[in-house]
């Protein structure tokens, strides 16, 4: 499992793979907003690929 991030306050480790996809979700809810919720989804999947 590659890891996006690590939680400070309890070392909560988060996977690369749910990382992008949370991103991805709140890109989408806040894209939707003006009409951009799929461009705004992929570029929520794809901001962090450098990291896989």
């Amino acid at each position: 499992m590659d890891i996006a991030r690590k939680r400070q306050s309890d070392s909560c480790e988060q996977s690369v793979r749910d990382h992008l996809l949370n991103v991805s979700r709140l890109c989408e809810r806040t894209g939707a907003r003006c009409l951009l919720s799929a461009i705004c989804l992929l570029i929520g999947l794809i901001h962090d690929m450098g990291k896989c």
